[in-house]
Protein backbone atom coordinates (compact mmCIF):
# COMPACT_ATOMS: atom_id res chain seq x y z
CA UNK A 1 0.00 0.00 0.00
CA UNK A 2 1.78 3.13 0.89
CA UNK A 3 3.29 5.55 3.25
CA UNK A 4 6.63 6.91 4.10
CA UNK A 5 5.68 8.47 7.38
CA UNK A 6 7.88 11.37 8.21
CA UNK A 7 6.43 14.80 8.32
CA UNK A 8 3.43 15.38 6.24
CA UNK A 9 3.51 13.74 2.82
CA UNK A 10 2.04 10.41 2.01
CA UNK A 11 1.49 7.40 -0.16
CA UNK A 12 -2.24 6.90 -0.31
CA UNK A 13 -5.04 8.79 -1.90
CA UNK A 14 -7.96 10.34 -0.15
CA UNK A 15 -10.01 13.38 -0.53
CA UNK A 16 -13.26 14.94 0.53
CA UNK A 17 -15.49 17.59 2.10
CA UNK A 18 -17.86 17.50 5.04
CA UNK A 19 -19.97 19.31 7.58
CA UNK A 20 -21.70 18.23 10.75
CA UNK A 21 -24.68 19.58 12.62
CA UNK A 22 -23.96 18.34 16.10
CA UNK A 23 -21.24 20.95 16.52
CA UNK A 24 -22.51 23.95 18.40
CA UNK A 25 -19.38 25.95 19.14
CA UNK A 26 -19.47 28.43 21.97
CA UNK A 27 -18.56 32.03 21.28
CA UNK A 28 -14.98 31.30 22.28
CA UNK A 29 -14.79 28.33 19.93
CA UNK A 30 -16.37 29.95 16.90
CA UNK A 31 -14.11 31.67 14.42
CA UNK A 32 -15.64 33.98 11.84
CA UNK A 33 -13.91 35.65 8.91
CA UNK A 34 -14.06 38.98 10.73
CA UNK A 35 -12.12 37.45 13.62
CA UNK A 36 -9.19 36.60 11.38
CA UNK A 37 -8.96 40.01 9.79
CA UNK A 38 -8.55 41.54 13.24
CA UNK A 39 -5.50 39.44 14.09
CA UNK A 40 -2.29 40.90 12.71
CA UNK A 41 0.19 38.42 11.29
CA UNK A 42 3.10 39.56 13.43
CA UNK A 43 5.45 37.64 15.68
CA UNK A 44 4.25 39.57 18.72
CA UNK A 45 0.78 38.12 18.20
CA UNK A 46 1.77 34.47 17.93
CA UNK A 47 3.43 31.67 19.86
CA UNK A 48 6.32 30.71 17.58
CA UNK A 49 8.61 27.67 17.63
CA UNK A 50 11.36 27.52 15.00
CA UNK A 51 13.54 24.40 14.89
CA UNK A 52 15.06 25.18 11.50
CA UNK A 53 17.23 27.82 9.86
CA UNK A 54 14.15 29.71 8.67
CA UNK A 55 14.73 33.44 9.04
CA UNK A 56 12.47 35.86 10.89
CA UNK A 57 11.46 37.24 7.51
CA UNK A 58 10.61 33.73 6.24
CA UNK A 59 8.35 33.15 9.22
CA UNK A 60 6.75 36.57 8.93
CA UNK A 61 6.02 35.95 5.25
CA UNK A 62 4.50 32.56 6.06
CA UNK A 63 2.29 34.03 8.78
CA UNK A 64 0.99 36.64 6.37
CA UNK A 65 0.25 33.95 3.80
CA UNK A 66 -1.50 31.79 6.41
CA UNK A 67 -3.75 34.72 7.31
CA UNK A 68 -4.61 35.23 3.64
CA UNK A 69 -5.46 31.55 3.22
CA UNK A 70 -7.71 31.60 6.28
CA UNK A 71 -9.40 34.83 5.21
CA UNK A 72 -10.02 33.43 1.74
CA UNK A 73 -11.50 30.19 3.05
CA UNK A 74 -13.79 31.85 5.59
CA UNK A 75 -14.86 34.42 3.02
CA UNK A 76 -15.83 31.62 0.62
CA UNK A 77 -17.81 29.75 3.22
CA UNK A 78 -20.81 31.98 3.82
CA UNK A 79 -23.58 29.57 2.93
CA UNK A 80 -25.08 26.61 4.71
CA UNK A 81 -24.13 23.30 3.13
CA UNK A 82 -25.92 20.03 3.78
CA UNK A 83 -24.78 16.46 3.73
CA UNK A 84 -27.00 14.19 1.67
CA UNK A 85 -29.91 16.62 2.15
CA UNK A 86 -30.17 15.56 5.79
CA UNK A 87 -31.05 18.55 8.00
CA UNK A 88 -29.34 16.81 10.92
CA UNK A 89 -26.06 16.97 9.01
CA UNK A 90 -26.05 20.70 8.33
CA UNK A 91 -23.47 23.18 9.55
CA UNK A 92 -22.60 26.78 8.88
CA UNK A 93 -19.43 26.68 6.79
CA UNK A 94 -18.31 30.10 7.99
CA UNK A 95 -17.78 29.03 11.60
CA UNK A 96 -14.67 27.10 12.58
CA UNK A 97 -13.28 26.23 15.97
CA UNK A 98 -9.80 25.61 14.56
CA UNK A 99 -8.09 26.29 11.23
CA UNK A 100 -4.74 24.57 10.59
CA UNK A 101 -2.59 25.54 7.63
CA UNK A 102 0.41 23.42 6.61
CA UNK A 103 2.87 24.74 4.03
CA UNK A 104 5.31 22.18 2.66
CA UNK A 105 8.63 23.64 1.61
CA UNK A 106 11.63 21.82 0.16
CA UNK A 107 13.08 20.89 3.54
CA UNK A 108 10.72 22.52 6.05
CA UNK A 109 7.17 22.21 7.25
CA UNK A 110 5.50 25.47 8.25
CA UNK A 111 2.47 25.06 10.51
CA UNK A 112 -0.06 27.71 11.58
CA UNK A 113 -3.04 27.13 13.84
CA UNK A 114 -5.71 29.76 14.50
CA UNK A 115 -8.36 29.60 17.20
CA UNK A 116 -10.78 32.32 18.22
CA UNK A 117 -9.60 34.60 21.02
CA UNK A 118 -6.22 32.84 21.13
CA UNK A 119 -2.78 33.72 19.86
CA UNK A 120 -1.95 31.77 16.69
CA UNK A 121 0.46 28.87 17.07
CA UNK A 122 3.31 28.85 14.55
CA UNK A 123 5.82 26.00 14.22
CA UNK A 124 8.59 25.44 11.70
CA UNK A 125 10.20 22.00 11.70
CA UNK A 126 12.53 20.16 9.33
CA UNK A 127 11.10 17.66 6.89
CA UNK A 128 13.02 14.40 7.19
CA UNK A 129 12.96 11.68 4.61
CA UNK A 130 13.98 9.00 7.13
CA UNK A 131 10.90 6.89 7.72
CA UNK A 132 9.37 3.48 7.26
CA UNK A 133 8.25 2.90 3.70
CA UNK A 134 5.00 1.24 2.77
CA UNK A 135 4.37 0.78 -0.93
CA UNK A 136 1.64 2.74 -2.62
CA UNK A 137 -1.62 1.11 -3.67
CA UNK A 138 -1.50 2.44 -7.20
CA UNK A 139 -0.66 -0.86 -8.87
CA UNK A 140 -3.19 -3.37 -10.17
CA UNK A 141 -3.24 -5.13 -6.80
CA UNK A 142 -3.17 -3.87 -3.21
CA UNK A 143 0.44 -4.54 -2.11
CA UNK A 144 1.65 -4.61 1.48
CA UNK A 145 -1.87 -4.55 2.85
CA UNK A 146 -5.47 -4.93 1.74
CA UNK A 147 -8.43 -2.78 0.74
CA UNK A 148 -10.40 -1.54 -2.23
CA UNK A 149 -9.70 0.93 -5.01
CA UNK A 150 -12.06 2.62 -7.47
CA UNK A 151 -11.03 4.89 -10.33
CA UNK A 152 -12.41 7.75 -12.39
CA UNK A 153 -10.55 7.54 -15.68
CA UNK A 154 -9.73 10.60 -17.78
CA UNK A 155 -12.00 9.35 -20.58
CA UNK A 156 -15.01 10.07 -18.36
CA UNK A 157 -13.84 13.57 -17.40
CA UNK A 158 -15.03 16.14 -19.92
CA UNK A 159 -13.58 19.14 -18.06
CA UNK A 160 -9.96 19.93 -17.25
CA UNK A 161 -10.27 17.84 -14.08
CA UNK A 162 -8.71 20.41 -11.75
CA UNK A 163 -10.05 19.06 -8.47
CA UNK A 164 -11.97 16.24 -6.86
CA UNK A 165 -14.54 16.56 -4.07
CA UNK A 166 -15.68 13.74 -1.80
CA UNK A 167 -17.34 13.19 1.56
CA UNK A 168 -16.27 10.41 3.85
CA UNK A 169 -19.17 9.10 5.92
CA UNK A 170 -20.27 6.06 7.92
CA UNK A 171 -16.80 5.27 9.23
CA UNK A 172 -16.96 2.31 11.60
CA UNK A 173 -13.81 0.77 13.06
CA UNK A 174 -14.71 -2.80 14.08
CA UNK A 175 -11.19 -4.03 14.76
CA UNK A 176 -8.23 -1.66 15.11
CA UNK A 177 -5.32 -2.55 12.80
CA UNK A 178 -2.47 -4.30 14.61
CA UNK A 179 0.78 -2.50 15.40
CA UNK A 180 2.73 -1.85 12.22
CA UNK A 181 -0.33 -1.37 10.03
CA UNK A 182 -2.50 1.69 9.48
CA UNK A 183 -5.99 2.30 8.09
CA UNK A 184 -6.45 4.91 5.35
CA UNK A 185 -9.32 6.50 3.49
CA UNK A 186 -8.17 8.68 0.65
CA UNK A 187 -8.38 10.04 -2.84
CA UNK A 188 -5.83 11.52 -5.22
CA UNK A 189 -4.72 11.12 -8.80
CA UNK A 190 -2.13 9.67 -11.16
CA UNK A 191 -0.54 11.48 -14.09
CA UNK A 192 2.20 9.57 -15.83
CA UNK A 193 4.78 8.55 -13.22
CA UNK A 194 3.57 11.21 -10.78
CA UNK A 195 0.91 10.45 -8.21
CA UNK A 196 -0.78 12.11 -5.25
CA UNK A 197 -2.48 10.37 -2.33
CA UNK A 198 -4.43 12.64 -0.01
CA UNK A 199 -6.89 12.00 2.76
CA UNK A 200 -6.97 10.64 6.29
CA UNK A 201 -5.30 7.91 8.32
CA UNK A 202 -6.47 6.33 11.55
CA UNK A 203 -4.58 6.95 14.79
CA UNK A 204 -5.59 4.85 17.80
CA UNK A 205 -3.41 6.85 20.19
CA UNK A 206 -6.24 8.88 21.70
CA UNK A 207 -9.28 6.71 22.46
CA UNK A 208 -11.65 6.20 20.75
CA UNK A 209 -9.14 7.00 18.02
CA UNK A 210 -9.13 9.79 15.48
CA UNK A 211 -8.62 10.28 11.75
CA UNK A 212 -5.75 12.60 10.89
CA UNK A 213 -4.61 14.31 7.66
CA UNK A 214 -2.34 12.45 5.28
CA UNK A 215 -0.66 13.63 2.06
CA UNK A 216 1.83 11.93 -0.23
CA UNK A 217 3.50 13.09 -3.42
CA UNK A 218 5.07 10.21 -5.32
CA UNK A 219 8.46 11.88 -5.77
CA UNK A 220 8.93 12.75 -2.08
CA UNK A 221 8.48 11.28 1.35
CA UNK A 222 4.93 11.25 2.74
CA UNK A 223 3.67 13.71 5.28
CA UNK A 224 1.26 12.39 7.84
CA UNK A 225 0.25 14.77 10.55
CA UNK A 226 0.64 12.21 13.32
CA UNK A 227 3.95 10.77 12.16
CA UNK A 228 6.39 13.66 12.45
CA UNK A 229 9.67 12.43 13.80
CA UNK A 230 10.54 13.10 17.42
CA UNK A 231 10.83 15.68 18.83
CA UNK A 232 8.59 17.20 16.18
CA UNK A 233 5.42 15.22 16.95
CA UNK A 234 4.09 18.25 18.83
CA UNK A 235 3.25 19.79 15.45
CA UNK A 236 0.40 17.37 14.97
CA UNK A 237 -0.33 16.28 18.52
CA UNK A 238 -3.13 13.82 19.09
CA UNK A 239 -5.96 15.99 17.79
CA UNK A 240 -7.87 14.77 14.77
CA UNK A 241 -11.25 14.11 13.24
CA UNK A 242 -13.89 12.25 15.23
CA UNK A 243 -14.80 8.78 13.96
CA UNK A 244 -18.35 8.22 12.73
CA UNK A 245 -18.83 11.84 11.64
CA UNK A 246 -18.54 13.17 8.08
CA UNK A 247 -15.26 14.52 6.77
CA UNK A 248 -15.20 16.65 3.67
CA UNK A 249 -12.08 16.31 1.51
CA UNK A 250 -11.00 18.28 -1.56
CA UNK A 251 -7.84 17.82 -3.60
CA UNK A 252 -6.53 20.18 -6.28
CA UNK A 253 -3.95 19.08 -8.83
CA UNK A 254 -2.80 22.60 -9.73
CA UNK A 255 -4.10 25.26 -7.35
CA UNK A 256 -3.14 28.89 -7.96
CA UNK A 257 -4.39 31.95 -6.08
CA UNK A 258 -3.00 35.46 -6.40
CA UNK A 259 -4.80 36.26 -3.16
CA UNK A 260 -2.94 33.68 -1.05
CA UNK A 261 0.30 33.39 -3.00
CA UNK A 262 -0.15 29.69 -3.67
CA UNK A 263 1.15 28.88 -7.15
CA UNK A 264 0.79 25.61 -9.10
CA UNK A 265 0.14 23.87 -5.80
CA UNK A 266 -0.97 20.40 -4.82
CA UNK A 267 -3.59 21.18 -2.20
CA UNK A 268 -5.59 19.10 0.28
CA UNK A 269 -8.46 20.57 2.27
CA UNK A 270 -10.29 18.70 5.03
CA UNK A 271 -13.28 19.88 7.04
CA UNK A 272 -14.84 17.89 9.85
CA UNK A 273 -15.36 17.60 13.59
CA UNK A 274 -12.23 17.54 15.77
CA UNK A 275 -12.08 15.64 19.04
CA UNK A 276 -10.30 18.52 20.83
CA UNK A 277 -10.25 22.31 20.79
CA UNK A 278 -6.48 22.73 20.78
CA UNK A 279 -3.30 21.46 19.19
CA UNK A 280 -2.12 19.63 22.30
CA UNK A 281 -5.56 18.01 22.74
CA UNK A 282 -5.60 19.10 26.37
CA UNK A 283 -9.28 20.06 26.17
CA UNK A 284 -11.55 17.30 24.89
CA UNK A 285 -14.53 19.04 23.36
CA UNK A 286 -15.73 18.55 19.80
CA UNK A 287 -15.26 21.52 17.53
CA UNK A 288 -15.10 22.14 13.80
CA UNK A 289 -11.64 21.79 12.27
CA UNK A 290 -10.41 22.83 8.83
CA UNK A 291 -7.00 21.54 7.74
CA UNK A 292 -5.24 22.76 4.60
CA UNK A 293 -2.03 21.29 3.19
CA UNK A 294 -0.33 23.09 0.31
CA UNK A 295 2.88 22.59 -1.66
CA UNK A 296 3.53 25.08 -4.45
CA UNK A 297 5.39 24.66 -7.72
CA UNK A 298 4.64 20.96 -8.05
CA UNK A 299 1.17 21.12 -9.61
CA UNK A 300 0.09 19.07 -12.62
CA UNK A 301 -0.99 21.11 -15.64
CA UNK A 302 -1.82 18.13 -17.86
CA UNK A 303 -5.03 16.18 -17.60
CA UNK A 304 -4.73 13.37 -15.07
CA UNK A 305 -4.80 9.73 -16.14
CA UNK A 306 -7.28 9.01 -13.37
CA UNK A 307 -8.58 10.04 -9.99
CA UNK A 308 -8.59 7.31 -7.35
CA UNK A 309 -10.67 6.48 -4.27
CA UNK A 310 -9.38 4.01 -1.71
CA UNK A 311 -10.00 2.51 1.70
CA UNK A 312 -7.06 0.42 2.83
CA UNK A 313 -5.09 -1.06 5.70
CA UNK A 314 -1.38 -0.80 4.91
CA UNK A 315 1.54 -2.64 6.41
CA UNK A 316 3.30 -5.97 6.27
CA UNK A 317 0.97 -8.73 7.51
CA UNK A 318 -1.74 -6.09 7.96
CA UNK A 319 -4.95 -7.05 9.73
CA UNK A 320 -8.00 -5.12 10.87
CA UNK A 321 -11.62 -4.47 10.07
CA UNK A 322 -13.49 -1.27 9.23
CA UNK A 323 -16.12 0.08 6.87
CA UNK A 324 -16.78 3.45 5.27
CA UNK A 325 -18.46 5.24 2.39
CA UNK A 326 -16.92 7.82 0.06
CA UNK A 327 -19.88 9.76 -1.28
CA UNK A 328 -20.76 12.89 -3.28
CA UNK A 329 -17.86 12.22 -5.62
CA UNK A 330 -17.43 15.04 -8.13
CA UNK A 331 -14.79 16.32 -10.54
CA UNK A 332 -14.86 20.08 -11.12
CA UNK A 333 -18.27 20.10 -9.44
CA UNK A 334 -19.75 17.45 -11.77
CA UNK A 335 -20.89 14.17 -10.12
CA UNK A 336 -18.93 11.16 -11.35
CA UNK A 337 -19.49 7.41 -11.05
CA UNK A 338 -16.22 5.56 -10.51
CA UNK A 339 -15.39 2.07 -11.74
CA UNK A 340 -14.06 -0.89 -9.78
CA UNK A 341 -10.30 -1.35 -10.06
CA UNK A 342 -9.03 -3.72 -7.35
CA UNK A 343 -10.07 -5.36 -4.08
CA UNK A 344 -8.30 -7.52 -1.52
CA UNK A 345 -10.19 -8.88 1.51
CA UNK A 346 -12.69 -6.10 0.85
CA UNK A 347 -16.29 -5.84 -0.28
CA UNK A 348 -16.68 -2.72 -2.46
CA UNK A 349 -20.06 -1.51 -3.72
CA UNK A 350 -20.47 1.34 -6.21
CA UNK A 351 -23.80 3.16 -6.45
CA UNK A 352 -23.87 6.33 -8.55
CA UNK A 353 -21.26 8.74 -7.26
CA UNK A 354 -20.51 6.89 -4.05
CA UNK A 355 -18.42 3.88 -3.08
CA UNK A 356 -18.90 1.76 0.05
CA UNK A 357 -16.11 -0.40 1.49
CA UNK A 358 -16.04 -3.17 4.08
CA UNK A 359 -12.51 -4.35 4.91
CA UNK A 360 -11.84 -7.44 7.00
CA UNK A 361 -8.76 -9.56 7.43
Amino acid sequence: MKILLTSLLLYSSINGISNHSTITPSSQQTVLASTYTQIAASSSNANITNDTNASTNDIQTFMQQAQKVINQETKKSTTTLSLNENPNNTIQQDTYGIVDYYKLDTDKLYFYEQRADQKPIVKVVPLSMNANIIRTASANTIPDGFGGRALINSSSINSSGDYIETRVTNISMQRIPQAGSTAYIYTGFNQGSFGVDAGIQYSPNDAPGVWQPYLKLSNTGPVASSYLLKPYNQVQSSNGYVPNQPIQMDVWKNYTSSETGENNAIRLKLVGTAICTDLACSHHQQTKLMSIFSKSNVGVTKKVDNYKLLATVAGANATGSFSTTISDIAIDGVPKTPTRDATDNTTMTISGNQVSYTLNK
